[in-house]
């Protein structure tokens, strides 16, 4: 992870994270409560436009991966991340909200040697 955060991180070291599942990319009014729509597509969409070149984006799953690969112009990186025992049978959007700050943990290990 260290690698692709260098890599695209700012003159200053900053790197914008993103966390997505395939949930983000649903399209079935259904099954999401927001009616329906990409979301990591208009994400990915106003970062391009934008031209904000210092974002990673975090992805949970194969389909996730695969979309933003296909999308170009931002880093993506796919990892496994354990879905915390509260979370279970939650929606998919819930399983991951409390991943952010595991993933923040193993993004910035370098924080907590500092003080």
């Amino acid at each position: 992870m260290q690698k692709v955060m260098a890599s695209v991180a700012n003159r200053r070291g900053e790197v914008m994270l993103a966390l997505a599942n395939d949930v983000m990319m649903c399209s079935n009014r259904k099954t999401c409560w927001w009616n329906g729509g990409n979301v990591l597509e208009t994400f990915l969409k106003s970062v391009s436009r934008l031209k904000i070149s210092n974002t990673v984006v975090i992805t949970l799953d194969d389909e996730t991966e695969r979309f933003c690969k296909q999308f170009g112009g931002v880093a993506s990186l796919r990892m496994e991340l354990p879905v915390p025992t509260a979370q279970q049978g939650s929606r998919g959007a819930n399983l991951i909200s409390t991943l952010k700050y595991g993933l923040l943990r193993q993004a910035l290990p370098q924080v907590g040697r500092r003080r």
